[in-house]
């Protein structure tokens, strides 16, 4: 691995003898690269555990729902859904 003042040194003579376009290009992409560098340092992760109490679930959230009736035929005590020309015989008999 290079040294840093030897690193530094190659870097200004190569960049000394571009164009100002070039130098122009070459500035942005060190700004953007020093931008997602301290973007990466401040990105915080969530901790396991830190949204909770923060959602409720309803009391009726496994019970079907309306918009579906049409859709359901009435066995003894359950509704199940009607199979449809794409659902496969194997699908339909785990219902």
């Amino acid at each position: 691995m290079i040294e840093n003042n030897l690193v530094d040194d190659v870097l200004y003579k190569k960049l000394s003898n571009l164009p100002p376009n070039i130098k122009n290009e070459l500035l942005e992409y060190m700004e953007f690269l020093i931008y997602r560098i301290n973007i990466k340092e401040s990105r915080k992760h969530p901790k396991a555990g830190c949204m909770k109490g923060m959602f409720a679930m309803s009391d009726d959230f496994n019970e079907p729902l309306e918009c579906f009736n049409e859709y359901r035929v009435k066995t003894t005590n359950n509704y199940r859904l009607l199979p449809t020309k794409r659902a496969s015989a194997f699908f339909f008999m785990l219902l």
